[in-house]
């Protein structure tokens, strides 16, 4: 993740939580913002392509704090590495109807379409509250969660942390420069 660079090889000899866990494989991070305390050097990554070959989506892992421990999931980005396909989360400990509403297909179809970068500053966030459509800003705001600010805030501080240099930036800089 430092470097940005792409290497290929067998997915099943890494297992990114217990790299964290490992100060020779992981990172303390310099700006924590996601809740880590540390990062496992190297992401699995899933580059999807379609019938004629061409990239489709890129699959990104995501993980950091919720309101009870560390949430799990995936970003899809499209080709153009900036608008969101979709965000699933895998693994989670929030409070059913509160913080785990992140499992909701309602809430997961507000993602479609989102971008992540503006003038290449990570500008997607949760927001407190529901997205108005003549915001200037649609694009950049997905809804919150009712009742899980801090879960949402989570997830927010994720999208920031993951895309920034701290995560995926330099990844996505150099993908692009290979596409």
């Amino acid at each position: 993740l430092e470097t940005g660079a792409i290497i290929e090889g067998n997915t099943d000899m890494f297992d990114e939580r217990s790299d964290a866990r490992d100060a020779s494989k992981s990172t303390k991070p310099k700006n924590d913002i996601a809740g880590l305390s540390r990062r496992a050097d190297r992401a699995v990554i899933y580059l999807i392509k379609d019938d004629s070959g061409h990239l489709d989506t890129v699959v990104l892992p995501i993980v950091g704090s919720g309101l009870w421990d560390l949430m799990y999931g995936f970003v899809g980005l499209a080709p153009d590495l900036n608008t969101v396909q979709s965000v699933v989360y895998s693994d989670l400990k929030e409070t059913p109807g509160l913080g785990a509403e992140v499992l909701n297909p309602k809430w997961k179809a507000l993602w479609p379409g989102k971008q992540i970068y503006q003038n290449n500053d990570v500008a997607l966030k949760v927001i407190k509250g529901k997205v108005e459509s003549d915001d200037a800003m649609v694009t950049y705001k997905v809804d919150g969660l009712s009742g899980a600010t801090l879960t949402s805030r989570g997830v927010s501080n994720m999208i920031e942390y993951w895309f920034s240099e701290s995560g995926y930036s330099s990844m996505l800089k150099e993908l692009d420069y290979e596409s």
